[in-house]
């Protein structure tokens, strides 16, 4: 063997990095060093066997061998470079809602600190970011000619989860909570879980969480655990996931499908590192009508909003929680 069999397409943000690790833990695949070369868009030259031995060489004769550049898929010439080195390669496309992936690309861009605008404004100076991952319009050339046996059609979650078998799944929220949705039937599209066993099946996922302590450190790795009702309410509860976990410092969740329960994460940062919430904060205020002084006492986030509206002087809506705070 001396080209892939297999290659990754998409586009930024679209979950090609994913599916090249989970190709990587596969005994019988080998996938290129780096994840995304270069070759067929500026290496070709070179050659076939450079491309194997600058990309592939520590291949040990594992069958299935892939790379995952997405940029093959929309430089015009790459297409046809592949088919010649690799005609009977298979061509994995990934693709995803070009808003979903216009929002994953800005938050990051916005952690990175490079996109200070809010989402809204960043589509409307840029609504080419939108018609540029028209996929459709890329595969055409990609596939003309080159289909044999058909297209096989999936989803990520069809991929990558069995649904029949899935009680409960990992969804994101926001550092330092975690969230565990119950894959309930009549709610959720797949689901197999009955409206009678769901508090039960709460009851053991909020047991199990409770119980998990970190192997390298003996502490536990959430602070606390609970059902989302004990620790959210109002009329949009429904939109929180069934079980909330708030992780002890130091540790951090990641939703993925496999792998360790605990991993070093100092290493593992896909953008520069600037800092975590934290639950404890300073508050300073001065100037004319503020008291100096005042005990403040317990207090919290949701008392800033009540705050500034009585430092405004606007009425406070009914429906705001928190208090204005003892300083005016």
């Amino acid at each position: 063997m001396n080209s892939p069999n297999f290659f990754i397409l998409g586009a930024a943000r679209y979950g090609t990095t994913s599916l090249y690790r989970y190709m990587q833990r596969h005994p019988d695949v080998f996938m290129s060093s780096p994840k995304e070369p270069k070759f067929f868009e500026a290496e070709w030259d070179r050659g076939a066997d450079y491309y194997w031995r600058r990309y592939f060489s520590g291949w040990g004769g594992e069958p299935v061998v892939g790379e995952a550049r997405p940029a093959n898929l929309f430089l015009p010439y790459v297409p046809e470079r592949v088919h010649r080195l690799a005609p009977d390669a298979k061509l994995v496309v990934i693709l995803r809602d070009p808003v979903q992936r216009a929002y994953s690309q800005w938050r990051l861009a916005r952690l990175d600190g490079l996109d200070p605008a809010g989402f809204a404004e960043a589509i409307e100076d840029n609504l080419a970011s939108l018609r540029r991952f028209r996929l459709h319009q890329k595969l055409r050339p990609v596939l003309r000619g080159r289909v044999r046996q058909g297209v096989l059609s999936v989803t990520h979650n069809d991929v990558f989860l069995d649904w029949s078998r899935s009680q409960a799944y990992g969804v994101e929220f926001f550092y330092p909570l975690v969230g565990v949705e119950i894959n309930l039937e009549g709610r959720q599209q797949r689901g197999i879980v009955k409206r009678g066993e769901y508090e039960e099946l709460r009851d053991r996922i909020v047991s199990s969480l409770q119980a998990l302590v970190d192997p390298a450190t003996g502490r536990a790795a959430c602070r606390r655990v609970c059902k989302r009702e004990e620790m959210f309410h109002g009329p949009y509860l429904e939109r929180i996931p069934d079980i909330v976990a708030v992780l002890d410092d130091d540790y951090d969740g990641k939703v993925q499908l496999a792998g360790e329960v605990f991993s070093d994460n100092t290493l593992q940062w896909e953008y520069p590192f600037m800092g975590y919430h934290s639950r404890e904060a300073f508050f300073v205020a001065r100037g004319p009508g503020i008291a100096s002084g005042n005990e403040l006492g317990e207090t919290g986030m949701i008392d800033l909003a009540p705050t500034l509206l009585r430092l405004l002087e606007v009425p406070i809506p009914d429906s705001m929680e928190g208090k204005p705070l003892a300083i005016l």
